[in-house]
């Protein structure tokens, strides 16, 4: 029995190290640790004639990247062809528009050609590989560099991490928005509306995912000044696609620009909203602080705004 045990150890320790094509299955014993290995290939039925598939990519697709455009023309040109395995010797002609400095290029259409195949015929693997690892096995421990060069290649087979961000692209964003503005300390009734714009230049470094920075104008009408703020962005969509919720937040701080009495100040504006495409609507909260500061006193005000934003993605 230990014999055995020792064969079969060492007959596993080999095929864990050695390349063959095909596909291995394992499988685990309760209260052993031990396992079973069944090595199988199979045969391709291949279509003689190289076919050929367009796909014009939608902004779903492309989010994750020109690889995962090119697999998803793949897979449909594989299921055109009565629901084919594989495709031999896949061939792909990726058309681009014209990017700008904010803007990455946009993938217009995908060709993909090849030949597809089907699976038939899974087989067990000739005897004759299972001859050369018995023979192979017999040699275990023999050699310390024959183990090092096994231990390197058992290791080289392990899959390492893949941070994907082939995906990221620059945006845009413009934003207009209008509503109504609370000084502190004042009642509701009190309250003047205000109108202004926003440009934020960022970059969507994961599918829900946007950082950026911009800048701001917002007028407000009884004080017949300018808040102009500078912030930083980000913002998470709930879902991965073109139509999704969002969460968008603000934070920087205000300027004053030709007047010598209000100074500006802290800003802050989150945003709760919803993207339909390349447009978007939301509500927007600001909370903006603004030092006065004359001859006569100096102070800090602070007030809170209730807007309506629309805005669209370049």
């Amino acid at each position: 029995m230990k014999l055995s045990s020792l064969f079969a150890s060492g007959l596993m320790l080999l095929l864990a190290s050695c390349t063959t094509t095909g596909m291995m299955h394992t499988a685990s014993t309760l209260k052993t640790n031990s396992e079973i290995a069944s090595l199988t290939i199979a045969d391709l039925d291949v279509n003689p004639q190289r076919v050929t598939y367009t796909m014009v990519p939608t902004e779903d697709i492309q989010l994750g990247g020109e690889e995962n455009v090119k697999r998803a023309a793949e897979a449909k040109l594989l299921e055109s062809y009565d629901n084919a395995d594989v495709l031999v010797d896949a061939q792909f002609i990726v058309s681009k528009e014209s990017g700008s400095l904010f803007k990455k290029p946009k993938i217009k259409s995908v060709t993909v050609s090849g030949h597809p195949a089907h699976y038939k015929e899974f087989h067990s693997v000739p005897a004759s590989v299972w001859n050369d690892a018995i023979a192979a096995v017999s040699t275990v421990g023999q050699s310390t560099n024959n183990d090092e060069s096994r231990t390197t290649r058992h290791f080289a087979n392990i899959p390492k991490p893949n941070f994907n961000f082939s995906g990221a692209r620059f945006e845009s964003y413009i934003n207009a928005f209008g509503g109504y503005t609370v000084p502190e300390n004042a009642k509701f009734k009190d309250g003047i509306f205000h109108v202004g714009g926003s440009l934020t230049l960022g970059c969507r470094i994961l599918p829900q995912l946007f950082i950026g920075a911009g800048a701001a104008g917002k007028y407000v009408f009884d004080s017949e000044f300018v808040y102009i703020p500078v912030y930083g962005n980000i913002r998470f969509y709930t879902h991965n696609g073109s139509i999704s919720p969002f969460i968008d937040a603000k934070v920087g701080h205000s300027f004053v620009p030709g007047d010598k009495m209000y100074k500006g100040g802290f800003f802050a504006s989150p945003t709760i909203g919803y993207a339909f495409g390349r447009f978007e609507m939301g509500i927007q909260y600001t909370f903006q602080k603004c030092r006065v500061e004359n001859h006569n006193y100096n102070s800090t005000n602070k007030e809170h705004s209730l807007s309506l934003s629309l805005g669209v993605r370049l």
